[in-house]
């Protein structure tokens, strides 16, 4: 098995999810723009329904269904 960083694991095992499972999405602060690299490519892929970026304060986002 080839040795990866930590974030490039994580971010993989994120991306091959939401291949699986059109329902997985990702939200955070900052994921589009992919500041610590774990979401690298994810918007580009998945585009703004899936890659959501949320404010500072979770009281301030919401996700409808």
């Amino acid at each position: 098995m080839a040795e990866k960083m930590f974030m490039q694991a994580l971010g993989m095992g994120i991306a091959e999810e939401m291949r699986i499972d059109p329902k997985v999405f990702l939200m955070g602060e900052d994921v589009r723009a992919s500041v610590y690299g774990a979401a690298k490519g994810l918007y580009d892929e998945f585009g703004d329904d899936r890659v959501l970026n949320t404010p500072l304060s979770e009281n301030g986002f919401l996700v409808q269904q």
